[in-house]
């Protein structure tokens, strides 16, 4: 009911009002999580395979949401999963002194109606947002979880000032999809909570710090994150500047390094831990920047110039492997050759031509220099997982006209991978700049870098020699990885012509390994067969795998299997979020590299054939009810590209997740199946299991 009430004043006059009215279902309002027994406004939303996403709502929205009331949302997802929420609509109470920002002031008094997002249901949980009455956010506020729970507690106080509360969008999306939102910082946590934020490192904000070390004062020394080898406190910021005499330069050599569990590469972007090299005075200043994370070794910098910058930033969240980092920085005049570094015990095979003879004295020509590489090729048999670091002599100084070549060997049933982390090479002189396009070849004049894999043709017994791979400039940002074909064997060959003492020269990393360098956290290895991969739906009810070497070009005539294994009633979705391979026009074995997607019980019967690139816009997928489906890769010896990424699932069941650990290799525990065989063959591994599973 609309009344209007008007008064008596014969003198003014107003023109009223005119509305539209309309009738909403009620059961557009209902959340699509499940009511906590024994509580008032309490949901949990799981993730499942008929379930990725829904709505949410504070109670009674649209209407106002009654004082004093305290609910409490978890939303739970399935390994190798995130959740994205998307809050729309923030209404808490009056907010005639809210902000135009999308945060929430500090000095709000936490009894304030506030919605508050954890990233777990612990008592030490990061808080990773917070909205309250002083808060005007955007008209949409996301939120991504770092892990597999969110919790989201709205509290309101028992004064009459309410609002319609929120409504929002829940999704369960794969973990890869979206980056996590950072937690807040202690003060700000601290503030929105009013009593406190605990953590397990009890400590204060950190300040910006800065530490100077100059050429002037000593020559060597030693830098450290704050605390090491204790964990560093979370939030911190830290600045290590390097000065150098003007015919001097910089380098820094990590004996340790551990900033998180993370391993791979990060950008800088990533607003996780992460130490920042700037070559030169700072991030204003700076031709060459780069960024390092995780735990992993960390190959030594050298600057360009006689200045160097290190930022050290941490996040406030607290995990595993946080121990931080230890360096030792050294100042070298630019005329001077740099000691070896010291070799990890065992140590690797010798990967630097060695030199016969001690060095004679710069002469003042390049013409006059003699070659400083062994007349014979330096060999470097290994087997996975063993792996090394090659560079020239001098390498970031300059080098020395010659001729160095690596000989790299593997095992029988072993891929060599070769990344070239730094190639920076004189130009050919009718250009006069950079190498590009025809200027870098096999044949030109300039000096350059070849990489040769070695094939061997049906038919012949001795090996083959594949066209070489020329590269004059790799950055660091940029690397280049190559993989050795089935012969096992790379040969890595570095060409210079004169000396040059303003180029770095070639810096490369190698690894024999035995997966094929086909990524897949699930991924169960036949090796007896091969480049073959099974994924089981009992480990995992969804994750990915690539091609061999992705994202860079994949070895040339071979063959990989994948293998997907799925439980009764369930269908086997795949869809491939990236997809490279060499085309033609009806994807016919010989004439081009394809996917070819059949069922294990059927070989003969083709469901599907990829190959070339999706159209834009579309993507290649597989859908498909069966016990077992089979995707078999094959590249020809004509061409390679960067080849596929893909996502799989497993479908159809309403007891999602992971149900077995990998502990077992993949096999059903024991305990579940005693009679069951873990020797048994894919195929009758899959169908002993289902047996067990209708007993």
């Amino acid at each position: 009911m609309l009344e209007l009430h008007t008064e008596y004043q014969p003198v003014r006059r107003y023109s009223g009002f005119r509305g539209s009215f309309h009738f909403i279902p009620v059961d557009q309002y209902k959340s699509d999580g499940q009511p906590v027994p024994n509580s008032d406004c309490d949901q949990q939303f799981l993730s499942s395979q008929q379930t990725k996403s829904g709505r949410f709502f504070s109670p009674r929205h649209p209407q106002n949401y009654p004082p004093g009331i305290a609910c409490t949302f978890v939303f739970r997802a399935l390994p190798g999963e995130r959740i994205r929420l998307d809050l729309q609509g923030l209404s808490l109470g009056s907010d005639t002194d809210a902000d135009n920002g999308t945060g929430c002031r500090l000095a709000d008094p936490p009894s304030q109606d506030r919605v508050l997002i954890f990233d777990s249901d612990k008592e030490d949980a990061n808080l990773l947002a917070s909205f309250s009455t002083r808060c005007a956010p955007a008209s949409r506020q996301q939120v991504v979880s770092p892990a597999g729970l969110l919790k989201l507690r709205f509290r309101a106080n028992s004064d009459e000032h309410t609002g319609s509360g929120f409504a929002g969008r829940f999704a369960f999306v794969a973990r890869h999809m979206l980056q996590p939102t950072q937690p807040m910082d202690r003060v700000a946590a601290g503030a929105a909570l009013g009593e406190g934020y605990p953590t397990k490192r009890p400590r204060q904000y950190s300040e910006r710090q800065l530490q100077f070390f100059s050429s002037s004062g000593k020559k060597e020394g030693a830098v450290t994150s704050p605390d090491f080898p204790s964990a560093y406190p979370p939030l911190t910021r830290v600045i290590y500047r390097f000065f150098a005499e003007p015919d001097e330069t910089v380098c820094i050599s990590f004996s340790s390094f551990s900033l998180g569990t993370g391993t791979g590469t990060c950008g800088l972007d990533f607003a996780g831990d992460r130490l920042l090299i700037f070559d030169g005075y700072g991030a204003d200043f700076s031709n060459r920047v780069s960024a390092r994370c995780g735990s992993r070794s960390v190959d030594d910098f050298w600057s360009e110039g006689r200045y160097l910058t290190l930022e050290f930033r941490s996040d406030g969240v607290v995990g595993p492997g946080e121990l931080g980092f230890a360096a030792t920085y050294r100042f070298f005049r630019r005329s001077a050759v740099p000691p070896e570094p010291p070799r990890p015990s065992p140590a690797p095979p010798v990967s630097e031509p060695p030199a016969a003879r001690p060095r004679p004295p710069q002469p003042s020509t390049a013409e006059a220099s003699s070659p400083d590489c062994p007349a014979e090729p330096v060999v470097i048999r290994g087997s996975a997982p063993m792996s090394g670091v090659a560079r020239t002599r001098d390498f970031p100084l300059g080098y020395r006209r010659g001729v160095c070549t690596w000989d790299l060997r593997a095992a029988g049933g072993e891929r060599i991978v070769v990344e070239l982390r730094h190639v920076d090479l004189e130009p050919a002189p009718a250009t006069g700049g950079a190498l590009s396009g025809s200027g870098c070849s096999a044949r030109s004049s300039a000096d350059r870098v070849l990489v040769t894999k070695f094939l061997k043709e049906p038919g012949r017994e001795r090996q083959e020699a594949a066209p070489p791979l020329v590269f004059c400039q790799v950055s660091r940002d940029h690397p280049v990885r190559v993989m050795s074909s089935s012969l096992g064997r790379l040969l890595v060959t570095f060409n210079a012509t004169a000396d040059s003492r303003t180029r770095g020269g070639l810096e490369f990393s190698y690894s024999f390994v035995r997966d094929f360098g086909v990524s897949g956290e699930f991924k169960v290895q036949n090796r007896s067969v091969g480049c073959y991969f099974e994924f089981r739906s009992w480990q995992s009810s969804t994750g990915s795998f690539t091609s061999p070497n992705y994202p860079h070009a994949y070895p040339e005539s071979l063959a990989c299997h994948y293998v997907f294994l799925a439980r009764p009633e369930e269908r086997i979705r795949i869809e491939f979020t990236n997809y490279d391979t060499e085309s033609s026009r009806l994807c016919l074995p010989g004439d081009s590299d394809y996917v070819l997607v059949e069922e294990c019980h059927r070989p003969n019967y083709r469901l599907q054939t990829f190959c070339g690139k999706p159209e834009p816009g579309t993507a290649y997928s597989v859908t498909r009810r069966t016990s077992c489906l089979r995707l078999s890769f094959v590249s020809n010896s004509q061409y390679s590209a960067a080849g596929f990424h893909a996502n799989y699932f497993f479908e159809g069941r309403t007891s999602p997740g992971v149900l077995f650990s990998g502990l077992n290799n993949g096999a059903p525990p024991a305990a579940e199946c005693p009679w069951l065989s873990r020797q048994l063959a894919a195929p009758l591994l899959l169908m002993a299991w289902q047996l067990c599973q209708t007993r």
